[in-house]
């Protein structure tokens, strides 16, 4: 399997800084990486992170060391519409996707590790039409914290919107916006990139069966890059084999990582 969440293989994989971080999550789960500023379908609440270093970036990137208080940056918040928005904001964990690929844990989740370093300038905030604000993102780095990268996220969601229903075949589907900023803050120190595999599954899923590949990050590095292979057998046949595509498995997070075999028979664990 590949591993960004990747399972299979020996190979080391590849290993670079995250790309911008910047998530607008829909009820359809869109991901929209890489740009600057994302705002929801017009009238709706237009997001633009302005990070203290590394302007040019849409996410907040940190070096820090550990005891220190590191200033991220700030959250710009603008309400093109004419009505009044609210706006909440929240810390939330960085995650691995099922598929491989980084992804947050939504608003109201327990948060953990570098996610409890996150202080926010305001929680909630109230904007008039036509109005913005500004919030401070800052990082306290425990005095214990050990060397590594860490990633966590700033969600922000406007509430009372107007959900928009998606019609997909015969389906319709409520979609509302949150975004989700990320923090990546790296600790000075020794890196030690590692990927675990700890078990499999057996799950029947609407469509047929499907193996889980459990695996997990418990090494200090975001990984990126990840690739690799998997081929099941029984009996000495072949019952999926089939190479694992690239992605991100974020350190300290776990995956189960879905490989469908749907013409196969055979039992499901609970």
């Amino acid at each position: 399997m590949r591993l960004p969440i990747q399972p299979v293989g020996r190979r080391r994989p590849a290993i670079r800084s995250l790309p911008a971080l910047v998530v607008l999550v829909s009820a359809t789960a869109g991901l929209a990486p890489g740009q600057t500023a994302l705002a929801a379908p017009p009238p709706g609440l237009i997001v633009v992170p302005r990070p203290a270093s590394q302007p040019a970036l849409s996410y907040f990137k940190l070096q820090a060391r550990p005891g220190s208080i590191e200033q991220a940056g700030v959250i710009e918040l603008r309400n093109p519409t004419s009505r009044r928005l609210r706006v909440v904001l929240s810390r939330v964990d960085g995650e691995t996707l099922g598929t491989l690929g980084s992804g947050y844990a939504p608003p109201g989740s327990p948060a953990h590790r570098s996610t409890l370093w996150l202080q926010l300038g305001r929680r909630t905030i109230a904007l008039s039409p036509g109005g913005s604000a500004a919030v401070p993102v800052s990082a306290v780095v425990p005095a214990l914290a050990k060397p590594g990268d860490y990633l966590s996220g700033v969600s922000v969601e406007a509430l009372n919107q107007r959900s928009r229903a998606v019609k997909r075949r015969g389906v319709s589907i409520a979609s509302l916006s949150r975004y989700a900023i990320g923090v990546e803050v790296s600790i000075p120190g020794p890196r030690h990139p590692l990927i675990q595999f700890t078990g499999a599954r057996i799950q029947r899923q609407p469509a047929g069966l499907t193996f889980l590949l459990l695996a997990r990050n418990p090494g200090n590095v975001v990984l990126q890059g990840v690739r690799g292979y998997v081929r099941i057998t029984r009996a000495g046949h072949p019952v999926v084999s089939r190479p694992i595509g690239s992605g991100t498995f974020v350190t300290h997070t776990s995956i189960a990582y879905p490989v469908h075999a749907f013409r196969q028979r055979g039992r499901t664990t609970a």
